[in-house]
C-alpha cells in the first residue's frame, strides 16, 4: 500500500511525542533493528546441528542457545491443599481476571471491591504512512563469524534505541490529554492507552469471602511459589513437582551476551543456596523441636 500525503493534523501531548520519534527517525531505526536481529538469529539458527542445543563464541562473548520451556497439567485441588497445610495458599493464590470475564462475569461484578490500583501501558499504532517495512537483508549469505559481529552491531543499536523508546513511553504514559481520550492521533498513527488486567487483594478476598470461595475461584501462582516461598524454605521444587506433569516441551531460539548469561546462571545458583539453607535450618529446627517435646 503506497503512503499517503501527510494531513494537516496538529498532534498534542502523546501523539505529539510519537510524532516526534517518527521526525528524528528512532522509530523506524528501533522497528528496523529488530527486524534485523530476527533475521540474523533465523540465520544464526539455521547453522546448528540437529540434536545442537547451544553453541558459543567465547572470542565475541556471544552465546546462542535453545531454552527448553516445558509445558504443565497442575493438579490444582491437590496443590491447593497441600499449600493450605503449609499455610502459604492464601498468598500465593491470584485470580485470573480474564478467565472470569469469560465463565463468570457475575464474579467479577462481586470482586470489583477487592481489585487493586490498575496499571496502565501505551501502544502506538502506525498508519499507512508509518509503517517501517524490512526487506530480507540476505543474512543467510554470510558466514558464522560475520553473523555473530552482526548481531553484536545490531544489538547496541537496539539498546539504544530501545532506551529512548522506555522514557518516551514514561512519557505517554503520564500525559493528563490520553488519560482522558485514550486514543490520540498524529500523522503517523496513533496511540492509545490500556489497562493491564486486574489484579485483586486476595488475602482481603480471604477475609471476606472466605476459603471456600478462594477454593473454587483462585489458581495458584506458581511463579510465587518459586520467587518468594521456595528461597525461604517453605517448600521445596520437588515437592510442587508432585503435583505438575510435564505435557510438552517448547524450545525458545536465542541470542545473548555471554556475561548476561553469566549473571543469570549466578542468580539462579544463589537463589538455589538459600534455598537449601533454609530448608536446612527448617529441618534443624523441627529436630531441635521433637528432641525438646520427646
Amino acid at each position: 500500500m503506497e503512503k499517503q500525503a501527510l494531513s494537516s493534523l496538529v498532534p498534542e501531548g502523546a501523539a505529539m511525542i510519537m510524532e516526534q520519534l517518527y521526525l528524528s527517525g528512532v522509530y523506524q531505526n528501533h522497528k528496523r533493528t529488530n527486524e534485523k536481529i530476527e533475521q540474523i538469529k533465523g540465520a544464526v539458527k539455521s547453522l546448528f546441528y540437529e540434536d545442537e542445543k547451544r553453541r558459543d563464541w567465547s572470542q565475541f562473548g556471544v552465546v546462542a542457545k535453545y531454552i527448553p520451556s516445558p509445558r504443565y497439567e497442575v493438579d490444582e485441588l491437590r496443590l491447593k491443599e497441600y499449600l493450605c497445610d503449609l499455610s502459604i495458599f492464601v498468598p500465593s493464590a491470584k485470580i485470573n481476571c480474564n478467565k472470569l470475564k469469560k465463565d463468570r462475569p457475575d464474579i467479577i461484578k462481586q470482586l470489583e471491591p477487592f481489585a487493586n490500583p490498575v496499571d496502565c501501558y501505551v501502544k502506538m499504532s502506525p498508519n499507512v504512512n508509518g509503517r517501517v517495512n524490512i526487506p530480507d537483508m540476505g543474512y543467510s549469505g554470510l558466514h558464522e563469524e560475520a553473523l555473530i559481529q552482526q548481531w553484536m552491531c545490531e544489538k547496541n543499536k537496539l539498546d539504544r534505541t530501545s532506551k529512548v523508546m522506555d522514557k518516551a513511553k514514561e512519557k505517554q504514559l503520564s500525559c493528563p490529554i490520553l488519560a482522558s481520550e485514550k486514543k490520540l492521533s498524529c500523522n503517523y498513527g496513533s496511540v492509545s492507552l490500556y489497562e493491564k488486567d486486574y489484579t485483586y487483594d486476595v488475602p482481603a478476598i480471604y477475609r471476606e469471602l472466605g476459603m471456600d470461595f478462594l477454593f473454587e475461584f483462585a489458581s495458584v501462582n506458581i511463579g510465587t511459589l518459586y520467587e518468594k516461598f521456595v528461597p525461604k524454605g517453605f517448600i521445596s521444587p520437588k515437592e510442587i513437582s508432585h503435583f505438575r506433569k510435564v505435557v510438552g516441551v517448547d524450545l525458545k531460539f536465542m541470542m545473548l551476551e555471554k556475561s548476561a548469561e553469566d549473571r543469570f546462571l549466578g542468580m539462579l545458583q544463589d537463589r538455589i543456596m538459600q534455598a537449601a539453607e533454609k530448608t536446612r535450618s527448617l529441618k534443624e529446627m523441627e529436630q531441635i523441636f521433637f528432641r525438646a517435646v520427646g
